[in-house]
């Protein structure tokens, strides 16, 4: 009994995270295949994709300086959690620029 109790719930999840992978990857072939349009909206798509990265690098540059600051005064507290706030702030900043 416990085995079939959990089958509609297997599947309940399964249908939810296929769905919208599936409708994803559909509309993703579908704006894929539409034209890129003419020269005037290339350009303003060209500008628009260099704007996030110029503003990533501006607001990033000082938080190298903060984030030495807020890791030596955790030292003083305790290695592990210097380490791990450092680590996490490595990995937070590099998130960015990988999505």
């Amino acid at each position: 009994m416990i085995r079939n109790a959990k089958r509609p719930l297997w599947l309940a999840i399964h249908r939810g995270r296929s769905r919208p992978s599936s409708t994803a990857c559909c509309q993703r072939r579908w704006i894929v295949a539409q034209p890129a349009g003419n020269a005037r909206m290339q350009e303003i798509a060209a500008a628009t994709s260099r704007v996030p990265g110029a503003y990533l690098n501006a607001s990033t540059a000082p938080l190298p300086v903060v984030g030495a600051v807020l890791s030596w005064c955790r030292v003083a507290l305790d290695w592990y959690t210097a380490v791990g706030f450092a680590l996490g702030a490595l990995l937070s900043g590099a998130a960015g620029y990988i999505a």
